[in-house]
């Protein structure tokens, strides 16, 4: 497919994500899962990642629609918190534990259930306001993590592709190796009835089953 230089926010809010440099575009992979197409990142061969500056603050919930292979040349994954923790999807390869310091001090982790990573599965995150226990999903009501964090969030720049190990979020030290499909970030938590029809919405678009909450 084609190398693309920018991940288009889809809303009104203007947060588009772009390659700093031509080596370092994903590529626009189609027909990925349940027909649709997806941002492919090539893991530690290819150095692939869109980064903008730091935009996320106050409590977010985050989707992620992710599909691995089944065996990965990076762990890296993306940047968000204020940690000097890298995030990984996923530490060990495809089978391995997720790491991730989304909008916190501090980083989690948890294995993912066997065999959903090289299906396709949403990784959803609520990054809560404060010191609160900070929630992480697998495809829906499946709670993996449950952490108390103090939210912070990257000052410099949020990127997705490559983790990095400064609080600033400024550098690159590992890179991942796997398919996004969507990204769909929320200015506060959901509600019951907004996560299911999310979830709903996702399950018709990429297949992938969810359990409601």
């Amino acid at each position: 497919g084609d190398r693309l230089t920018t991940l288009t926010d889809r809303s009104t809010a203007g947060n588009d994500y772009t390659a700093p440099a031509s080596g370092d575009r994903p590529r626009w992979d189609t027909n990925i899962l349940n027909g649709q197409p997806a941002y492919f990142f090539g893991g530690d061969s290819d150095h692939n990642y869109v980064k903008r500056a730091s935009h996320l603050s106050g409590e977010i919930e985050a989707f992620f629609v992710i599909l691995l292979p089944g065996t990965q040349n990076g762990n890296g994954f993306c940047k968000f918190g204020g940690s000097s923790q890298a995030s990984h999807c996923c530490f060990g390869g495809s089978g391995g534990q997720l790491y991730t310091d989304f909008g916190a001090n501090s980083r989690t982790f948890f294995s993912p259930t066997s065999g959903v990573t090289t299906a396709g599965f949403i990784h959803q995150v609520v990054a809560k306001t404060g010191t609160n226990n900070y929630l992480i999903f697998e495809n829906g009501n499946t709670n993996k993590s449950t952490q108390t964090f103090t939210q912070a969030w990257s000052t410099t720049q949020h990127q997705i592709g490559a983790s990095s190990d400064s609080a600033t979020g400024n550098s690159q030290t590992n890179w991942w190796h796997g398919w996004l499909l969507e990204v769909r970030l929320y200015q506060g938590a959901r509600s019951t009835a907004q996560r299911n029809a999310i979830l709903a919405e996702l399950n018709a678009r990429y297949g992938i089953t969810v359990t409601n909450f």
